[in-house]
């Protein structure tokens, strides 16, 4: 009779690595419900960002048992198939959340919102302006950073 083969070898190297980082994001995903029913995710003095208390009441007691339950299936998914943790980095999300930052300025400049309807013709003096300042906080944000995110070139800004 043949023997079952441990979980281990039944992924490749890209399999694992996908199960690992889904994995690792559920984990993220309950951590983040958990602190949300605690209230202890609080997301500090935000400008373009109103919080509901919307949970329902005894929401976190209700869904303790099973988050309980997932995190314990997890760690026996972990355990199943050998599965090793990646490295967290502060820097590199960091370099990541300032790099999409950089980007998601970009992307809205006055001449890229064209797509989105016609652009009046005073709003690239106002906007554009105002977005290269923004862009320069996180280049700035770029620069504090030990190794360098990218090197700067000409940006689609005015």
């Amino acid at each position: 009779m043949a023997q079952d083969p441990s979980g281990a070898v039944l992924l490749t190297e890209g399999q694992r690595r996908h199960l690992t980082t889904t994995l690792a994001q559920l984990e993220d995903h309950l951590s983040e419900i958990v602190a949300l029913t605690r209230g202890a995710r609080s997301p500090g003095a935000r400008i373009l960002l109103k919080v509901l208390n919307d949970l329902p009441h005894g929401f976190g007691e209700a869904t303790r048992e099973d988050i309980s339950r997932a995190k314990a299936t997890l760690a026996e998914l972990v355990a199943t198939f050998d599965l090793a943790p990646p490295t967290a980095s502060p820097r590199q999300t960091v370099q990541a959340l300032v790099t999409h930052g950089l980007v998601m300025v970009e992307d809205s400049v006055s001449r890229r919102l064209r797509s989105y309807g016609p652009v009046h013709p005073d709003l690239p003096r106002v906007l554009d302006p105002l977005l290269e300042r923004l862009h320069e906080h996180f280049l700035g944000l770029a620069r504090v950073l030990p190794a360098p995110i990218f090197e700067e070139s000409p940006s689609d800004l005015p």
